[in-house]
């Protein structure tokens, strides 16, 4: 894999743009190549294999693409010092391949591979570090009309990913075991999903269907108003919160109101919970604001304030869960460093950006968290209790002060690094070691 990494290296690191160049997507099956049927717009270097046409009028095509990320990572103190309380630097790989077949625009057939290695770390592995080797991704797309059946294992995101994500973030990411039926027009996107999430094992081709969980629902985006109404259930047969062990059936019901204009941007999302945990009802929600402004300069100067909170359990002895669940988040919720997850949280999040040219961005924010509730204890991404509640009395967590910078060159490369420091609140130094975390990552990404 790294002999791989290295030949790619040699390769030409960019080459001439061209206008109809649609960039290489988050999410890979979401990319369309089909403007190389003319072939005066053909110029990069792996363009013969974005578009192998298989019938004579080239209404039926072969897309062939994949990825290699080579990450490091550093750790002082993770977790405020326990169970580490010294130094973890590891190297992270993942290489990802996929195939898109398509059929006279109807019929669709997606396939991608994974594999995600970890070196040189003390901790175990988490699970969204290691897969050796698996599928992904398999699905069949159907079209018809207004009409768009999606059938198979598949990466699925929605809004801003605050609920369902591909998790790009974490080396390993998220795919589900699916069938989305859309229905799109000129106003509105709306799905139907019936899901079980993937389950990551880290072994070769051991991943499985997530039967224990279940997440189904409607998703409308309105693209005239620019705003998304949704509803998600979610079944799990284990969940775990500070109260216990029990099985769990959660409803979401939510909005999300949206926009970016030429100063002024904003991403707000509201969302109620309701349903079961055992005997106990839940009753849970969370508010989410990011509000920009970009100054009218060459470098696009941004000033962004998030906002946000995230209801915890008042009682873990009473009738009620009042703990929010995030289901599937993006993995770098808060930074990439994803020490805490968006359960039983307040924070103010300021930030600002510049982009010196259209391949060179700098970001700096600082991030200031409280406990919702002061009955219930600290999460991280997955939703697995890491500080109990009852460890401390104060409210105050701490702040995540955060530098990071992303240089593109030519279509294919992307460098990427940041720095996290972690100050301690008066909660954390109460109920644990107490000791600022130091966090860096960078990552080299080649896509083709």
């Amino acid at each position: 894999m790294h002999v791989l990494f290295l030949f790619l290296v040699l390769l030409p690191l960019s080459s001439k743009a061209q206008e109809s160049w649609p960039g290489y997507k988050i999410i890979r099956q979401d990319e369309d190549f089909s403007y190389l049927r003319d072939p005066s717009k053909r110029s990069d270097y792996l363009d013969g294999i974005k578009f192998i046409p298989i019938n004579k009028d080239k209404t039926s095509y072969l897309t062939l693409g994949g990825e290699i990320r080579e990450r490091y990572e550093y750790f002082s103190n993770f977790l405020w010092g326990e169970p580490l309380n010294e130094g973890d630097g590891y190297v992270l790989s993942r290489v990802m391949l996929h195939g898109d077949l398509r059929l006279n625009e109807k019929f669709r057939f997606f396939t991608q591979f994974k594999s995600n290695l970890v070196f040189d770390k003390k901790l175990p592995p988490r699970s969204i570090d290691k897969d050796e080797l698996d599928l992904h991704q398999l699905f069949v797309d159907g079209d018809f009309d207004r009409l768009h059946l999606r059938v198979g294992r598949q990466e699925i995101s929605y809004g801003s990913s605050r609920l369902i994500s591909v998790r790009e973030g974490p080396n390993v990411r998220q795919s589900f075991d699916a069938v989305k039926l859309k229905y799109q027009d000129q106003n509105l996107n709306l799905d139907g999903l019936y899901s079980h999430p993937v389950e990551t094992n880290p072994e070769e081709f051991d991943d499985k269907s997530g039967t224990d969980r279940t997440l189904f629902g409607l998703y409308a985006t309105f693209t005239n108003i620019k705003a998304d109404l949704y509803y998600l259930g979610y079944d799990r047969q284990e969940g775990e919160f500070a109260s216990g062990t029990e099985h769990e059936m959660r409803h979401s019901v939510g909005s999300r109101w949206f926009n970016k204009g030429k100063s002024w941007d904003y991403d707000y999302e509201a969302v109620y919970q309701f349903g079961q945990f055992g005997n106990k009802s839940i009753k849970a929600w969370t508010v989410s604001t990011n509000t920009g402004y970009t100054f009218n300069h060459p470098w696009k100067p941004r000033l962004e304030l998030k906002a946000s909170v995230a209801s915890g359990d008042d009682n873990p002895n009473d009738d009620t869960l009042g703990t929010f669940n995030a289901l599937f988040p993006k993995g770098s919720f808060f930074n990439e460093a994803a020490i805490l997850g968006p359960a039983n949280f307040m924070d103010i999040h300021p930030g600002f950006s510049i982009e010196p040219s259209d391949t060179l961005t700098f970001k700096v924010d600082w991030d200031f968290l409280w406990r919702q509730s002061l009955e219930d204890g600290l999460y991280n991404v997955p939703l697995n209790p890491i500080v109990p509640g009852d460890a401390g009395d104060s409210r105050y967590i701490g702040s995540q002060l955060a530098l990071s910078g992303e240089y593109e060159f030519g279509k294919h490369w992307l460098l990427f690094a940041q720095y996290m420091h972690f100050f301690v609140g008066s909660f954390l130094e109460e109920a644990t070691p107490g000791k600022d975390i130091d966090y860096f990552t960078t990552w080299v990404t080649y896509k083709f």
